[in-house]
């Protein structure tokens, strides 16, 4: 859980946008179902709301849209056990309460928040996350989740990564473009032969990939973009210095390692629906919170649940 933790300050420390595989016009349709869902299900009047799980900001963005119909607008805690998530939403929304913690202890009383809402975040805190969302609901509050689902297409993009890194894993795929780097250099004190030998090796791994990319399905553009550099320096390697290449080359070894872990936990934590069901009735129904399910798509793909909960009527 630490290397996951680490894996996506690394990420937001880079001023990493969005953490979802999606189009600009998949993007704007998601701010647009956020829009209908909170002006639909929110409370009238509104004082406090909590985002869980806040990373990128992308909710963050829709809810402050959202607020500014109220008078005064509604203090919003935006909550991430990530500092350098939280220090990158500081920096676009000067008005947030952010928190620093994780989802199992939210530093926050109970039933104070009028409006408890995650964006593919709270699962990673496990029945727990899902407990304390259960605690801060106010009484005329609301729930609004949208949750990661095993049979999306998010799921199983991340499957299709997780798959082409742990290829070049295994394949050595590293050491064989690094191998070449250090051959090619001018002064390279190797015979021709090992050259050949070598380049030989790196356009085998290369061509193997593409085939795999094939078989596999649609990547992210960092897996993509990879080979594709790799191809063109192989073509162009006396025209850098070796250092720059090795680090170059060690910064996305490290990089595509920090993308298969957060897509590992990404992969543990989705559920299907039963799974979903039965967690948020351990969790809420001895609050009297009663929950609906819904599958969320946006241009024809299943993307993931999504959850609203309300208290039952008196």
């Amino acid at each position: 859980m630490t290397d996951t933790k680490s894996s996506w300050d690394r990420y937001w420390a880079k001023g990493s946008a969005s953490a979802l595989p999606l189009s600009d016009d998949e993007q704007r349709q998601l701010g647009q179902f956020w829009q209908a869902q909170l002006l639909q299900n929110t409370p009238k009047t509104m004082t406090s709301a909590v985002e869980l799980a806040a990373g990128a900001g992308d909710l963050t963005t829709q809810l402050m849209l959202f607020f500014g119909q109220y008078r005064p607008a509604p203090v919003l805690h935006a909550l991430d056990s990530s500092a350098q998530a939280l220090q990158q939403l500081q920096v676009r929304f000067e008005r947030i309460k952010p928190l620093q913690c994780d989802l199992t202890a939210v530093p926050l009383t109970d039933h104070s928040q009028q409006l408890v809402v995650s964006q593919f975040g709270i699962e990673y805190g496990g029945a727990a996350g899902f407990n304390e969302a259960g605690r801060l609901v106010a009484a005329d509050g609301v729930i609004l989740l949208l949750v990661h689902h095993t049979d999306s297409e998010i799921f199983q993009q991340c499957a299709r990564n997780n798959r082409m890194i742990r290829s070049m894993h295994d394949d050595q795929f590293f050491t064989k473009v690094g191998h070449w780097y250090r051959l090619a250099q001018p002064d390279a004190a190797v015979s021709q032969s090992d050259i050949i030998t070598a380049r030989t090796t790196l356009m085998h791994a290369l061509q193997q990939a593409q085939q795999l990319l094939q078989q596999t399905g649609l990547v992210s553009l960092q897996i993509r973009q990879f080979y594709q550099d790799c191809a063109e320096i192989a073509a162009k390697v006396h025209l850098y210095q070796l250092q720059e290449l090795l680090d170059w080359l060690q910064r996305m070894q490290a990089e595509l390692l920090d993308s298969q872990r957060r897509g590992d936990a990404m992969q543990q934590v989705a559920m299907n629906y039963q799974q979903l069901d039965a967690l948020c009735r351990a969790q809420w129904q001895p609050r009297q919170l009663k929950h609906r399910i819904e599958p969320f798509e946006l241009a024809g793909k299943t993307l993931g649940w999504f959850v609203t909960a309300r208290k039952k009527p008196a």
